[in-house]
This record gives C-alpha cells, structure tokens and sequence, in this order.
C-alpha cells in the first residue's frame, strides 16, 4: 500500500498550506440515539474532521455532531439503506487537545467507530468535492487541488480487515465494533487519485464518503 511512515503520520503531513494529523479513534455500542466519546483527542488549531462509521439492524442516518461544544458541519455522509451508513463532519478547533463528542442519530444506532484528524490551513470546512459509494468493491476518483488533502469513511458488516489502494493512500484505521469492520483513510496526492477499499471478506452491506479540503 502507497504511503507514509507511521512516524511521518504521527508528524502530521504537510500539503502546501494544510496540514493534515490522523489524531486516534475508537468506537462505542450503546444501542442508543446518542453516541458519547469522552475524552477524544482534538485539534488544538484549524479544524478537527470526525469521520464516522455506523452499523444498526435497520437503516439510521447522523442527525448532529458537536465538538468539545462546536458544532460540526457536515462534509458528506451516505447510508447503504440497510442500516450501514458513513459521514465526514468538520468543526472548527475550540484550542482544547481533548473534548467530548456527540453524535446524534436519527434513531437508536447499535454501533459505531469514529476517528479524529487535525487539519490546519483549510480555506473552508466546506469540502471542495465529495464522492459517495455503497458498491462492491469500492472505488472511487477523488480530485484533490494543489496544498489539499483528502478523508474517507468506510464501514461494513463483515468480520474482516481492509485493505485501501490508490496512489498516496494511507490507512489510518483498521477495526471493528462488534465484530464489524470500520477503516478511514486519508491522502494529501493533488489530482484526481482512484481509491479502493477491499476487505479480506466480504464486503457486507459496505457505505463509504470521501471529501476533500483546499487552502
């Protein structure tokens, strides 16, 4: 798989004027409406990106998402319509490393897995193009501008690990709640890179987002 090391990573990646820092994730199965993640690591500056995946027996959509008090705007999300779904939501950074987030769905939601980035010197938490899929496998062109960078949420039904392709991709997070794959991955290639997600098995019901930032 194309990409960085895991120290550059940690680093963060520099892309003309955005700097883009995989920060953690984790995941939560409370059965409920809301999903509570306390204590998340945050960007202290610009803005924090949660990518979210989330998987119930029938199809939920993410209604809201505030950060450390913020709310979020919402990037891109997509649902498979049998209950897996995926979104991209930005909020600007309140200048605290850690913070509670909230994610509310439009009904009570089984599980989810949620990650953070840091992305400083983004013109806008509007993204400059988005892409959505919910086929099997996935694979999408995603135009990235000079000094940009792109995310991308997946999540799916299957007991399995992922594996992303395409020029300048990097996986950021491989797990599961509940025995159910989550991944995202991010990229910082100007163009309009191809991504893939292919899992070991499967996929089961997959959803997907993509979106891209400028300067």
């Amino acid at each position: 798989m194309a990409g960085h090391s895991a120290a550059a990573m940690m680093a963060g990646w520099v892309a003309g004027a955005i700097t883009l820092i995989f920060k953690a994730s984790a995941s939560s199965s409370p059965a409920s409406a809301t999903h509570t993640y306390v204590g998340a690591t945050l960007s202290t500056t610009g803005h924090t990106v949660v990518c979210i995946a989330h998987r119930n027996a029938s199809n939920t959509t993410i209604s809201s998402v505030t950060v450390d008090g913020t709310a979020a705007t919402n990037a891109i999300s997509t649902t498979s319509g049998d209950g897996t779904g995926a979104g991209i939501w930005v909020a600007a950074a309140t200048g605290n490393a850690t913070g509670t987030i909230t994610i509310v769905f439009s009904a009570s939601t089984a599980r989810s897995g949620m990650a953070t980035y840091g992305m400083v010197g983004a013109g806008s938490a509007t993204p400059t193009a988005t892409a959505t899929d919910i086929a099997s496998p996935i694979s999408q062109s995603l135009t990235i501008n000079t000094g940009g960078c792109g995310i991308a949420a997946y999540m799916s039904t299957d007991t399995a690990t992922m594996t992303w392709g395409g020029t300048g991709v990097v996986e950021d997070v491989d797990a599961q709640v509940d025995a159910q794959l989550y991944s995202f991955s991010s990229n910082i290639t100007a163009g309009t890179p191809t991504w893939t997600a292919t899992p070991s098995s499967g996929p089961g019901s997959p959803a997907c987002v993509f979106a891209a930032f400028g300067p």
